[in-house]
């Protein structure tokens, strides 16, 4: 009987372990042996799309046109590397080493570079589509002619960069450092710059159709002939901008802190004003001033 027992209790143990259920989205790493290998094909073939190469040290490596399209790449050290027009779409490069990389003309659609190490990465010409670049160091970083439409650039360093002639479209930019940027005539259309800094920004020729700027920083911002009709800019800080000529009409600048900007020629007809902090602003006649004063504004 306690043979009989056991046996039953032995074949229960082995159907458990044949018939165990599989968990969807449950994926095991890849072992050791497996990363290892991938690396080797990478190496010999430059064709390594969906390889596990995470943690991986590629230090200089010459991975130029190679073809990394969705591989993992997280906590990668690919500093120095050149991977011009390499194939890194809907690839995961969170928290990556990519200082002094070389990206030129690269395919970074798509592409999870949340955390990585960029400093003077030179992304020149290349396809950042929908990329995201939470939270990192873009200073020093080449972006010319770079394709950042509809990018997460959450919480990124972006001061001093060169975006002049970047396309932004739809971008999110909340919270994100823009401060002493180069923005003239970059095109942000529907981009959300809720929060951002872009004080002492020079936006002149700058698109900002449908744009979100609430609660941002542009304080002392050049906003010269700028198209901000519609745009919602409460809670905004735009103390001694420069708004000359500024398309302002049916703007949203409720609780908006204008105070001695410059609104020489700027159209302000329909402008939700309540609120508005207007004290010391330049270029209002005085039944211009009346009639925000009338219409909810603050003036001294």
């Amino acid at each position: 009987m306690g043979y009989v027992k056991g046996s039953l209790l032995a074949a229960a143990f082995i159907c458990s372990i044949v018939f165990m259920p599989v968990v969807p989205g449950m994926q095991s790493r890849p072992a050791y042996g497996e990363t290892k290998s991938d690396l080797q094909r990478l190496l010999d073939t430059r064709e390594c799309p969906h390889c596990d190469l995470s943690g991986v040290d590629l230090r200089k490596a010459n991975l130029e046109g190679a073809d990394l399209s969705d591989a993992h790449l997280q906590d990668a050290d690919l500093s120095g590397a050149n991977l011009k027009k390499a194939d890194l779409e809907d690839a995961d490069l969170s928290d990556a080493n990519l200082e002094k990389a070389d990206l030129h003309d690269s395919n970074l659609v798509n592409t999870n570079l949340s955390g990585a190490k960029m400093r003077e990465t030179n992304l020149s010409g290349a396809n950042m589509k929908g990329a995201n670049l939470s939270r990192v160091d873009l200073r020093s970083t080449i972006l010319v002619g770079v394709n950042l439409k509809e990018a997460i650039l959450e919480e990124a360093d972006l001061s001093d960069a060169n975006l002049a002639g970047v396309d932004l479209r739809g971008a999110i930019l909340q919270d994100t450092d823009l401060s002493s940027a180069t923005l003239s005539n970059v095109d942000l259309e529907n981009a959300d710059l809720s929060g951002a800094n872009l004080s002492g920004v020079d936006l002149s020729g700058a698109n900002l159709e449908d744009a979100t700027l609430v609660n941002a920083n542009l304080s002392r911002a050049n906003l010269t002939g700028v198209d901000l009709e519609d745009v919602d800019l409460s809670h905004a800080n735009l103390s001694h901008a420069n708004l000359t000529d500024a398309n302002l009409s049916h703007t949203n600048l409720r609780w908006t802190n204008l105070r001695r900007a410059k609104l020489t020629g700027a159209d302000l007809r329909g402008a939700t004003v309540r609120g508005a902090y207007l004290e010391g602003v330049k270029g209002l006649t005085s039944a211009e001033k009346k009639d925000l004063k009338a219409r909810g504004a603050v003036m001294d």
